[in-house]
């Protein structure tokens, strides 16, 4: 065999793997091409199981965070206390996080809606 013709047996080889371990999990024979999103049922349970475990205000708010303003895991563990809470100690009503805070390296603002601010709030306390 000529060496172009080994390539294309691995390269085979290889895509057949990756299509049985997408059937092993998916069930199907294509990868999805839309990203599961968390229904209403998986987030309540999801908030009962952090409700049962040590830092659950903590680990509560970072989760309602990162689900309600649509922020990246990275962008909220990154937050400090001078971008979501005021000097006086409300809450802001937009974030502005700095490029390293990012994953684009972009500064971007995300904005705050009612049921997050309220979860800050109790946070805070």
């Amino acid at each position: 065999m000529t060496q172009n013709t080994q390539k294309q047996v691995a390269h085979t080889k290889q895509r057949n793997y990756i299509r049985r371990i997408a059937n092993f999990w998916f069930g199907k024979k294509s990868m999805p091409k839309q990203a599961k999103t968390i229904t209403p049922q998986d987030m309540r349970r999801l908030l009962d199981f952090v409700a049962a475990n040590k830092h659950h205000v903590r680990n509560r708010t970072m989760l309602l965070a990162a689900h309600l303003a649509g922020m990246r895991v990275g962008e909220v563990t990154s937050l400090r206390y001078g971008d979501v809470y005021t000097a006086e100690g409300t809450v802001r009503d937009q974030i502005n996080l700095i490029p390293e805070q990012t994953k684009g390296r972009h500064a971007r603002a995300v904005f705050v809606n009612a049921k997050l601010k309220r979860e800050l709030e109790a946070y805070l306390k």
